[in-house]
This record gives structure tokens, C-alpha cells and sequence, in this order.
């Protein structure tokens, strides 16, 4: 049983050979695996080939991507700006980093009228990712059940715009506008 084979046998309710697995990585942690198993591939399906996934997640875009500052302007050392005005700042710890918001761009409510979001087809990014998806379910697609990787929801794109206090309080104080909002996002 191939792992694309497993993973519909288990959606049909049926028993497969074994439990389909899958895992995500921090940027970190895939690239150090990737150095142990001599794996030179920052785009592909190829880690989790060789570790035995049988599902096989693509990498997030645009705002919901949480884990890099590839396609942010760098403002200074460990500052970044991505395409949609979040200004972010990467902090170093161990052997990884996190990041963290310092400046949402819609703090202010009377900015919004005039926020106007990345045009995807114009984000070189987006392009660059679509065509890498393409090639991996060519790839892999016919052995492989390939899923959408998503680590944030519209719910967390709002709060990266306007930030996490303001969303909450919008939830009960400016309902129409965070409707409005997540209907644009």
C-alpha cells in the first residue's frame, strides 16, 4: 500500500497496513534534518519523503506565514516588514527563532478605507510557490496525499493587521468593520 493509497483507505473508514503519518517542522528543525540526512532541498516534499509521511503538507504564504521573513523588506538587523505592512521583529533563542509583531497596520481603525492588500498576482512569491506546488504534485502527487498547510486562520491574518487586543475588542465593539475585514481577507 502506497502512502496515497493509505490515506484514502483510512478517509473510506477502512483499516490501512498501518496509521497514515505526517509532521511539520519549524524552518529550523526541517533544516537541521535536512543537514543530517543530506537532503538539499528548501522547497519540496523531499524531508518528508525520505522520513516516511505519508501526507505530504505544503508551505504557507502571504500573511498566515508565520515561520520566515524570506519575502519581508529588512529594515535593520532583526526587523522586518512583510508585503502587507506588518512590521515583525525576529528573536533569536537557542538554536531557532520566533517572531514577533511590533506594529500592525491597521492599528489605526481610519487607515482602513485606504488599505489596500498585496495584488497576488503581482507578489513574485506567490508565483514562485505556485509553480513549486505544481512540480511537487507532479512529483509526488500520484504516491502521495498532498493537504494545504495552513498555520493560521483568517481569525489570526486580522489580528496580524490589526492586532490581537483591538481584534477582540472589534469582536464586540466594531463587529460591521472586523466583518468587513475578515470579507476582504
Amino acid at each position: 500500500m502506497n502512502p496515497k493509497e493509505r490515506v484514502y483507505t483510512v478517509l473510506e473508514h477502512k483499516k490501512p497496513d498501518r496509521v497514515p503519518v505526517t509532521n511539520r517542522f519549524t524552518p529550523e528543525v526541517a533544516g537541521m534534518l535536512s543537514e543530517i540526512l543530506n537532503i538539499n532541498s528548501d522547497d519540496s516534499f523531499d524531508l518528508e519523503v525520505e522520513l516516511g509521511h505519508d501526507l505530504l503538507c505544503t508551505k504557507e504564504i502571504g500573511i498566515v506565514n508565520v515561520f520566515t521573513f524570506k519575502d519581508s523588506r529588512q529594515i535593520d538587523n532583526n526587523l522586518y516588514i512583510d508585503e502587507f505592512g506588518v512590521l515583525k521583529r525576529k528573536i533569536e533563542h537557542g538554536g531557532g527563532s520566533y517572531i514577533e509583531i511590533v506594529k500592525n497596520p491597521l492599528e489605526d481603525l481610519n487607515k482602513f478605507s485606504s488599505y489596500k492588500l498585496p495584488d497576488p498576482d503581482k507578489q513574485p512569491v506567490l508565483q514562485k510557490q505556485l509553480k513549486n506546488f505544481k512540480e511537487n504534485v507532479e512529483k509526488y502527487g500520484k504516491t502521495h496525499a498532498i493537504v494545504g498547510g495552513v498555520t493560521a486562520t483568517i481569525f489570526e491574518a486580522a489580528q496580524h493587521l490589526r492586532g490581537i487586543e483591538r481584534v477582540m475588542v472589534d469582536l464586540i465593539e466594531n463587529e460591521d468593520f472586523l466583518n468587513e475585514l475578515m470579507d476582504m481577507l
